[in-house]
């Protein structure tokens, strides 16, 4: 009995460490570049290299600086970072934006997951996000979703569940409200997704589980 315990407490502290490598790896932003070398054809890939965001547009520029030098997306683990001089006062600003992202290799994405961080004194912090999918010539929504931070400094996120696929399209528009006594900033937007479990992962865990109930067996018996 007391193998089966060891057994078992092994699983979960390696369970725990997943989660907080998971975790721990997540926060860690990798390669950046710039609105400018991405509207000129650059890519990244997210840091566990089974993400690859492409196809870069940059919309609009409503009382911001429109130098696309001045703005970021950097990789994280699981998607991407988007950060630059986001910030309004009285008149308020937006900035629109569209990309691609695509599964590498035979990677599916499964749901999406939308933060924004605001800082301030004041004003909304809004990030809208619509996904698609083609269809053909045409671009099939599948989701939308919506952060919104109402009090700064303040956290928002959403999320999104849907059918496999290869590859999403992804339209955001970041809105920021201020007013005349108010200043509202956005420090990053997080875009993050998920992936579809590869079935040897699958095995591997369904083998362990396996062996701790026939080893469980032996003790009984």
């Amino acid at each position: 009995m007391r193998s089966l315990g060891s057994a078992a407490v092994l699983c979960l502290a390696l369970v725990a460490l997943g989660v907080g490598g998971a975790a721990q790896a997540n926060s860690t932003v990798g390669e950046s570049k710039t609105f400018l070398e991405l509207l000129e054809g650059e890519t990244l890939i997210s840091g566990n290299g089974q993400l690859l965001f492409s196809n870069f547009g940059f919309t609009e520029f409503d009382h911001l600086p429109e130098h696309l030098s001045l703005y970021t997306v950097s990789a994280l683990e699981d998607g991407i970072r988007i950060q630059g001089p986001l910030t309004a006062g009285r008149r308020g600003a937006q900035l629109s934006m569209m990309y691609a992202v695509s599964g590498i290799g035979e990677a599916l994405i499964e749901d999406a997951h939308l933060e924004v961080f605001a800082t301030g004194t004041g004003g909304v912090a809004v990030v809208d996000e619509w996904l698609f999918v083609h269809q053909g010539e045409n671009l099939l929504p599948v989701a939308q979703m919506q952060a919104q931070v109402d009090e700064v400094p303040g956290r928002a996120t959403d999320e999104a569940w849907f059918e496999p696929v290869r590859e999403l399209w992804v339209k955001k528009d970041i809105v920021l409200e201020g007013g005349p006594e108010t200043q509202v900033s956005v420090e990053y937007v997080d875009q993050r997704f998920s992936l579809v479990p590869e079935p040897a992962g699958w095995g591997l865990l369904g083998f362990g589980l396996l062996g701790l109930w026939r080893q469980g067996g032996r003790r009984r018996g």
